[in-house]
Parts: structure tokens; C-alpha cells; sequence
């Protein structure tokens, strides 16, 4: 395969990238688009990586010079999914901290320095249904919890051992 063509089927395959993306979504057509997009895309990756021994900038910028670019961007589609992954990863593990107690206090109770008058306590009869409660700013517990408490200590050192050992 000439460099051309890998060249023109690496810029087709990111064209389509987010239409794929979009169509992934469904149950219906991800494996369609697994066969058509993914299973290529990726072949193509690992192949050329193997072949140039070299990383995605450099391996594109020895195909065309131009078509460096395509390396950086799929160095940064990988940067930026690595650190959304990871702050996915964090947030679950914070809450795996703050739930090993007998009594999940910080997702039912009100009487937290993180919480504000807002607060309509989880156990409370109808808690889904008052003046205080509306889409998306619910003012339940486990959602200050995440708003207030989280984001407050995300600035001190030590918040986790703060999460297990309070109450």
C-alpha cells in the first residue's frame, strides 16, 4: 500500500471519527460502525506504529510532512481521553472512600458544614417533590456532597483520610 493511500484513508477515517461517535451510541449500529470504523482505524494504527517504529507525529510526518498534524491529533484525542478517564476513575474512587462506613451519612443527612439551608434530608417523606426541588439543582445530601465537599477539599492534602474517618 503506497503512502498516499494509507495517508488518504488515515484523513477519511478521522473525517468520520465523530459521526461514528455519534452512531456508536445506538445499540443497533455500534457494531456496524465497530466493523466499518474501529477495526480499520486501528489496523491501520498499530500497523504503522510497528512498521515506522516511531510514535504518531513522527510516523505521519514521514508519510507527508503535512500530514503531521494527524499525528498530533491523535496524540491529543488519546491525552484528553486518558485524563477524562482518569477523572472518572478518581471521582469513583472517592466515593468507594466515603461509602466504606455502616451509615452512608454524607448521601441522607443535612447536618454537614458542607451543606446549605437547601438541603432536604434523603429520609425525608417526598423528597422529590418541594419548593427546594427542582431539575437539575436537587438539593439532596449526596448532591452537595459532590458540589460543596468534593471540590472544597480537592485544594487541601489528605481529603481522602477526611472522607474515611469522619462520623
Amino acid at each position: 500500500m503506497s503512502s498516499d493511500a494509507i495517508d488518504a484513508y488515515s484523513i477519511a477515517t478521522l473525517a468520520g471519527a465523530p459521526y461514528a461517535q455519534l452512531l456508536s451510541q445506538s445499540l443497533i449500529t455500534w457494531p456496524l460502525i465497530f466493523v466499518l470504523f474501529t477495526l480499520p482505524a486501528a489496523n491501520l494504527l498499530i500497523n504503522l506504529g510497528y512498521v515506522s517504529g516511531a510514535g504518531p507525529v513522527l510516523t505521519f510526518a514521514r508519510i507527508a510532512p503535512i500530514a503531521s498534524g494527524i499525528g498530533w491529533a491523535l496524540t491529543w484525542l488519546a491525552g484528553e481521553r486518558l485524563f477524562i478517564r482518569s477523572l472518572t476513575a478518581a471521582q469513583n474512587l472517592i466515593y468507594i472512600f466515603a461509602s466504606i462506613r455502616k451509615r452512608l451519612d454524607w448521601a441522607i443527612d443535612c447536618d454537614h458544614s458542607y451543606n446549605d439551608h437547601l438541603c432536604v434530608e434523603l429520609l425525608q417523606i417526598n423528597v422529590s417533590y418541594s419548593k427546594m426541588q427542582h431539575q437539575p439543582d436537587n438539593n439532596w445530601p449526596a448532591q452537595q456532597f459532590n458540589k460543596f465537599f468534593i471540590s472544597s477539599k480537592k485544594r487541601k492534602n489528605g481529603y481522602l483520610s477526611d472522607l474515611i474517618y469522619s462520623n
